[in-house]
C-alpha cells in the first residue's frame, strides 16, 4: 500500500510542476521535475520487468 501512495504522491508533484510552471523557465523547477520524473521511471521500469520475470521463470519451471 505504501508503495502505491509513493507513486500517487510522484504523479502528483509532476503534475502540479507540470500546470503550475509558469510561462518562463526561471519558475520552472527543473532539479524537483527531474527527480521526480526519474523516480516515475524507475517505477515504470519495475512495473515492466517483473511480470516478464514471472513468465520467465513461469516457463522454465520444472513440473512436479
Amino acid at each position: 500500500m505504501y508503495q502505491l501512495l509513493k507513486l500517487i504522491h510522484i504523479v502528483a508533484v509532476i503534475i502540479f510542476l507540470a500546470l503550475t510552471g509558469g510561462a518562463s523557465d526561471t519558475l520552472f523547477d527543473w532539479t524537483l521535475y527531474r527527480s521526480k520524473s526519474v523516480q516515475w521511471e524507475l517505477c515504470r521500469l519495475v512495473a515492466t520487468v517483473t511480470p516478464l520475470i514471472a513468465i520467465v521463470l513461469m516457463v522454465i519451471k520444472r513440473p512436479a
